[in-house]
């Protein structure tokens, strides 16, 4: 399973945000050791992508459908306008 880096510091800022009680340690060190998990930089490449996706108004959200199209891979979210741009193959 891919993760965009994007996606790592967006559950660091949700759990400093105390919406989530976890041990934010504990999740990235779990992560990290998972043979499932890739994590995938943001880039150069990935910052040319966001010119494109101009149809998804949050950045978060562009890079991490930069990151799934690059990869060529399905995007496991509940985000209403990812889902309606049509951008990328939404399971959920």
């Amino acid at each position: 399973m891919f993760i965009p880096a994007i996606v790592l510091a967006e559950i660091v800022h949700t759990v400093e945000r105390r919406r989530h009680d976890i041990d934010l340690r504990e999740a990235l060190d779990t992560i990290a050791e998972a043979d499932n998990f890739q994590v995938l930089p943001f880039d150069l490449e990935g910052a040319r992508a966001l010119v494109d996706l101009i149809e998804i108004t949050e950045m978060h959200d562009r890079m991490i459908v930069a990151a799934a199209r690059a990869y060529d891979a399905p995007l496991i979210t509940n985000d209403l306008a990812i889902t309606a741009s049509g951008l990328v193959t939404v399971i959920w």
